[in-house]
């Protein structure tokens, strides 16, 4: 289940918003001598939410799923192309988190789109309101994701959505 999942983020700010779940800033993305610290750590499996090419500087996901199997770590590659997905890319991260062996280091540039995902994912178990207020006091302004929050809040839950905000993506 998705209360399982575990992710990292050095500030801890995602896992004080919901316990156990926590998300990485991808600016160590690319420090070779940090990811073997992840399986030191106890970690399991890599997720990459950062679309291939993005960022120049920044390894591809072959080359990571390669060393990450070299570490003996897991590995799925879930682009998020921003903070509001498309279904199928929400779709493919949800069942990347859970089918990885916990705990789970998942990663985009800012970390914003890994945390926007965890969010989308919590609504069919959580309000939105809920969601909202532990990200924000975990350092994690979702407010202005509340149309999507609530539009899939209300597809998982079959009750209605409370705003009229058409669905479009936002900016990563």
């Amino acid at each position: 289940s998705l209360s399982e999942l575990r992710v990292l983020d050095a500030a801890g700010c995602l896992s004080r918003a919901v316990p156990g779940w926590r998300v990485r800033s991808a600016e160590y993305q690319g420090a070779a001598a940090f990811r073997p610290l992840l399986a030191k750590a106890g970690f399991k499996s890599i997720l990459n939410n950062q679309p291939d090419g993005e960022v120049a500087r920044f390894q591809s996901a072959s080359s990571l799923e390669a060393e990450a199997k070299r570490l003996g770590l897991d590995y799925a590659y879930a682009p998020l192309s921003s903070r509001t997905p498309p279904r199928d890319e929400l779709a493919l991260y949800a069942a990347a988190l859970a089918t990885l062996p916990a705990p789970i280091y998942a990663f985009c540039y800012s970390g914003s789109r890994s945390a926007a995902g965890c969010a989308l994912l919590l609504t069919g178990g959580m309000e939105v309101d809920r969601i909202i207020g532990d990200f924000a006091a975990a350092g994690f302004d979702l407010a202005g994701l509340r149309p999507w929050l609530e539009e899939e809040h209300a597809r998982r839950t079959g009750k209605a959505a409370q705003t009229d905000a058409p669905r479009k993506t936002a900016e990563a």
